[in-house]
């Protein structure tokens, strides 16, 4: 019987890793807007801003990553 190949072994490595990689980075993502939503009941606003900053560098992480 023929043996069908669709595809190389490596390009599909690359995808589930960096699949893998942006699932990290949106649950990154959503674990820190949890913080910044705790710190903003708790009208922490030097928290909120920090953690705002690092949230936005990980979201633009993540897009370029996908």
């Amino acid at each position: 019987m023929k043996k069908h190949r669709f595809g190389h072994r490596s390009f599909m490595v690359w995808v589930m890793l960096f699949m893998t990689l942006g699932a990290i980075l949106s649950g990154l993502v959503s674990i820190r807007m949890g913080t910044v939503t705790d710190a903003a009941l708790l009208q922490d606003m030097t928290t909120v801003m920090a953690v705002a900053k690092t949230t936005l560098i990980l979201s633009s992480i993540g897009l370029i990553v996908r």
